[in-house]
């Protein structure tokens, strides 16, 4: 997935397979430090990975936005785009955020071309 052109366009470049397992390792670890963190998505009926959704704490500034806040982000492989998963995804996540973690604001940036990415998260809200 992180090989992907389309995938990557909105990102300074590609990863290869060995950045790409150290990106899910750090995931992994985060998750397992504070108990959320951006998750691997698959498929109910096959299992087959899809992408990631999740919460991420902002470790970059962004201007109007509070800090420190987290981040609701998602990241599909291509054969899944235009399914509704990062919509499906995201509002679990918002619920998951307000919920059970009783965070106060969660945020979503993403780049202006990015249309898919900011429909997704309209629809989500």
């Amino acid at each position: 997935m992180n090989a992907d052109p389309a995938v990557r366009e909105f990102f300074p470049g590609l990863l290869t397979r060995e950045e790409s397992d150290a990106s899910a390792r750090r995931a992994q670890s985060k998750i397992a430090q504070r108990g959320f963190g951006m998750f691997a998505a698959e498929l109910r009926a096959t299992g087959e990975f899809a992408g990631f959704i999740g919460l991420d704490p902002m470790d970059f500034p962004v201007p109007g936005v509070n800090q420190p806040t987290i981040e609701i982000g998602w990241r599909l492989a291509r054969a899944h785009w235009g399914k509704g998963l990062a919509t499906e995804g995201a509002r679990a996540f918002v619920h998951h955020a307000f919920v059970q973690l009783r965070l106060e604001e969660i945020v979503s940036i993403t780049v202006p071309a990015n249309l898919r990415s900011a429909a997704s998260w309209k629809k989500s809200a």
